[in-house]
């Protein structure tokens, strides 16, 4: 499946000057952009108020075109991520995805904004609990218990989760973490 970009933002360069953001508003391979006219443009879109561009310009594998055959993020497609993103967002730990626009030529997810205040420990069980429940797992050394990957009690970095079995597989559920890794 070829995900579709619905909207294309022709923007300052300076706005996607990665040196020009400083955390929260950029983790380490993407920035949030959010101004009153990106804002005005997806409500009118999406009919959501609170929504963000979350721009994939960062460096090698973590840079995504609109025309690279497949939108590859770190070690999984941005659709998969995408899906798990928003089983997440289902169960109230991830912002929800609403589709895709071009930036400058780069993808971004539109995506509910969510301002960076959690401090929770128990976010990491819910998370866990999560991987179990769906049939995920981390790859390629994935880190969810960093700050940077949480904003306001919810998980946004999804490039190191993907699913235990294939996709034509069913999951099923599992006992306990240590059946997940």
């Amino acid at each position: 499946m070829k995900l579709v970009v619905d909207l294309e933002f022709n923007i300052a360069e300076d706005l996607l000057n990665r040196k020009t953001y400083v955390f929260p508003e950029k983790g380490s391979y993407t920035i949030m952009l959010l101004t009153a006219e990106i804002e005005e443009q997806l409500k009118e879109h999406y009919g959501v108020e609170g929504l963000a561009l979350k721009v994939f310009n960062g460096r090698g594998k973590y840079k995504i075109l609109v025309t690279d055959p497949e939108w590859i993020w770190g070690a999984v497609t941005l659709e998969r991520a995408t899906i798990i993103q928003n089983l997440f967002a289902s169960e109230q730990m991830a912002p929800r995805v609403y589709g895709f626009a071009s930036v400058n030529g780069f993808v971004a997810q539109v995506v509910e904004y969510i301002s960076p205040t959690d401090t929770e420990i128990t976010r990491i069980t819910k998370l866990e609990n999560l991987l179990i429940k769906y049939g995920i797992k981390t790859i390629q050394g994935g880190d969810y218990g960093g700050w940077w990957n949480w904003r306001d009690g919810k998980f946004v970095d999804f490039s190191h989760l993907d699913f235990i079995v294939p996709a034509a597989e069913p999951l099923e559920p599992r006992e306990s973490v240590n059946d997940v890794f």
